[in-house]
């Protein structure tokens, strides 16, 4: 039998000077609430809530993945079906160091004791196994972002396009130092990009990221709940035919606010069969 758990984390006001100065977003611990209580309904018996100060950290998110890679280990060729929300500011950084450099950036979440880096995600998403499904919910800004490191193809046809875009433009137009053109058309960089991401950790696991924004985005709240985390429990799964079409009713839920903010819909393997699954339906499937 597939094991199916749940983890929720919800960070209303990180401590200052860990996060987008302190600031509060008023609803994020009752989105994790929330969203727990949905898992419920959808068959998570195990189910993990992170909201207080001593919880929602990065020592401890650490460590709920140790405990579910090795559940999930433990159950053989069934494995295992994990859901992952998160629910609070979500903030973009300069760092210099590898990863980094492929997008010049890193996106993270904001949790009490500090940042949880997009390439810190990415290295526990390949602890997984090619049996096991992860779907990601993440109410957030710039949550579209979160992935964007994983996904070699896409970084490099976006830094073929730059160089195509510049190969077409007119010739006394500068190109700032740091821009994607300028590095796209430094064929020594280029190489050196391209060796670093194909040192990236690889991830086996089917995994769904279904973000709240785009990469450049903010994410807005109603009174309540964050406006996806709102969308989500107005469209709750049951009754969708597929992840992707519960997707598109979330969205077009989103979109009935005013709000500028444009959910993604980011698959990190070619498994189709997960994304046309009755949604967290536990039944293997075969890619």
């Amino acid at each position: 039998m597939v094991i199916m758990e749940s983890i929720h984390i919800g960070v209303s006001r990180a401590s200052p000077g860990t996060c987008c100065n302190g600031d509060d977003t008023g609803s994020s611990e009752n989105d994790a609430q929330s969203l727990a209580q949905l898992a419920t309904t959808l068959g998570f018996i195990s189910r993990t809530v992170l909201v207080a100060p001593g919880d929602a950290t990065r020592t401890r998110l650490i460590g709920e993945f140790d405990r579910v890679v090795q559940k999930f280990a433990l159950n053989g060729q069934e494995g295992g079906l994990l859901l992952l929300t998160f629910a609070g500011h979500g903030c973009r950084k300069k760092v210099s160091s590898p990863p980094a450099p492929l997008k010049g950036k890193a996106d993270t979440w904001c949790l009490h004791d500090g940042q949880f880096h997009d390439y810190e995600l990415l290295a526990q998403l390949a602890r997984f196994r090619s049996t096991d499904r992860i779907v990601i919910l993440s109410d957030s800004c710039h949550s579209g972002g979160l992935v964007s490191v994983f996904n070699l193809p896409a970084l490099l046809q976006h830094a073929w396009a730059s160089l195509l875009k510049l190969a077409v433009a007119p010739l006394e137009m500068p190109l700032p130092p740091g821009s994607p053109g300028a590095w796209a058309f430094d064929s020594a960089r280029w190489r050196r990009l391209k060796a670093q991401a194909e040192q990236l950790p690889s991830i086996t696991a089917h995994v769904l990221l279904l973000s709240s924004s785009e990469e450049n985005q903010s994410s807005s709240q109603t009174e309540h709940d964050g406006v996806f985390t709102a969308a989500i429990l107005a469209q709750a799964p049951t009754g969708f035919l597929s992840y992707l079409s519960w997707f598109e009713a979330v969205k077009r839920e989103v979109h009935k606010k005013p709000d500028h903010q444009s959910p993604g819909w980011i698959p990190l393997d070619g498994c189709s069969a997960f994304w046309n699954q009755t949604p967290f339906n536990p039944a293997p499937v075969t890619c």
